[in-house]
């Protein structure tokens, strides 16, 4: 209960931003420290290049962000799975990305509604909060089944592109 009644302030009143230079690979870290103990039953693999530039960014929203987007994973990949997070560069943004290799969902529902979810139990703000997050930063969320499983990517615009 404690938990929904922190889900939902934080979806119904998200914290100002506090932008700084961020190290991607320090937010990474910290946010898969925070799962250490639910996924030692699931093989998570951090793929993220030693040359990605720092990210103007909030680091605490940006932790909490990854940490729904790796708590969600977790819960939708069975036992043994496979669970990736991966950051590229690219000329104009750098896209972060958490890749399960769970059942996948179904794609006509808008999972970033607020308390809409495919799961058992959740209170459906997870990847709503993610989005608004995104959104408060000026960033893009996007979405959808892999093969296999989900794929959740983040689109960061980089200060040296158009």
């Amino acid at each position: 209960m404690a938990e929904l009644a922190r889900q939902f302030a934080l979806f119904a009143h998200p914290a100002k931003l506090a932008r700084s230079e961020v190290e991607l690979a320090e937010v990474v870290e910290a946010a898969v420290a925070l799962h250490a103990a639910e996924s030692s039953e699931h093989h998570l693999e951090v793929v993220l290049p030693q040359d990605l530039p720092k990210v103007s960014a909030d680091r605490d929203l940006l932790r909490r962000a990854l940490s729904n987007l790796i708590k969600n994973a977790l819960e939708a990949t069975p036992y043994g799975g496979q669970i990736v997070i991966a950051g590229t560069a690219m000329a104009d943004k750098l896209i972060l990305s958490v890749r399960d290799d769970g059942p996948g969902a179904d794609e006509a529902i808008d999972l970033a509604l607020p308390y809409v979810t495919t799961k058992k139990s959740g209170t459906g703000l997870g990847l709503a909060i993610v989005k608004k997050i995104c959104e408060a930063h000026g960033w893009s969320l996007s979405y959808g089944n892999a093969d296999p499983g989900f794929e959740v990517k983040i689109k960061i615009p980089s200060k040296h592109g158009s």
